[in-house]
């Protein structure tokens, strides 16, 4: 979201999201910065299992340092749970 530090995306190697009241440690798997204020950031489980199922419109809870969380969209086809993308 605008007027978020990219810091938060470029030194988190591993992050915590919320969907659906569960909590999962995600690993960073892939960052492009498109520009100062736009990047899209891959998650995924770190053992590579696949992740819960999730419908079109989706959004998950980022959980970040100093207890901020930040509420993204899925940008996949919900048919690729081998991955988020944020």
């Amino acid at each position: 979201p605008a007027g978020t530090s990219m810091a938060a995306f470029t030194c988190a190697e591993h992050l915590e999201m919320t969907m659906q009241d569960d909590i999962m440690t995600l690993h960073v798997v892939r960052r492009d910065i498109h520009t100062n204020e736009i990047a899209v950031i891959d998650l995924a489980a770190e053992s590579g299992a696949d992740l819960p199922a999730f419908e079109a419109g989706a959004h998950i809870d980022i959980h970040l340092d100093e207890g901020l969380v930040r509420q993204y969209s899925l940008s996949n086809p919900p048919g690729e749970r081998h991955r988020y993308r944020l």
